[in-house]
């Protein structure tokens, strides 16, 4: 949802990517992911090891950016669907992510691994981000985009990056959260 509500986005596994009034439902506009997905699994021989789709509007609403199976970050104008800038590459199966407050990074987490920032701007890795434990299930950028949350069992943890250096504040949770 963009931030001033106005605009919805959805993506399916077959890597289409819809935009919708909010208000009406009326459908903005669509587009694919990326070629020949989902039928090889895959763009340029990479292969996942699950069926994934996700997209995010950007703060501002006039971007979206994607995750699929074929392992990679797109960013595709919201007015049009036209792709923006080349294709981001984390190295490993995204579980989830999270755009900064100003659109310049990408977090994502997957299990036993640490978390990645990503430059939009630059495409390519900013830094790694260590996580306490080691089955994160989704993650997001606090308002001021200096720390980021991570939802892990047993409980959620809050890492600045501010310093430089993440520091690590756990918040041991029980049952299950999500």
């Amino acid at each position: 949802v963009s931030r001033d509500g106005s605009t919805l986005v959805s993506a399916a596994l077959d890597g289409t990517v819809c935009l919708w009034e909010a208000g009406s439902g009326r459908l903005r506009g669509r587009f694919r992911h990326g070629s020949g997905w989902p039928a090889d699994w895959g763009v340029e021989g990479y292969r996942t090891t699950s069926r994934k789709m996700t997209a995010r509007l950007f703060p501002d609403g006039g971007q979206v950016v994607t995750w699929g199976s074929d392992g990679r970050f797109r960013t595709w104008s919201a007015l049009d669907g036209s792709p923006i800038g080349k294709a981001l590459d984390p190295g490993f199966d995204v579980s989830d992510f999270a755009l900064s407050p100003d659109g310049s990074q990408i977090a994502c987490v997957a299990p036993n691994r640490p978390g990645l920032l990503l430059d939009v701007a630059e495409g390519g890795a900013a830094a790694t981000v260590p996580l306490a434990r080691r089955s994160p299930h989704w993650v997001r950028f606090l308002p001021d985009g200096r720390s980021l949350v991570v939802g892990e069992e047993p409980g959620p943890e809050v890492i600045s990056l501010a310093a430089g250096r993440p520091s690590v504040l756990n918040m041991p949770h029980k049952p299950h959260i999500s």
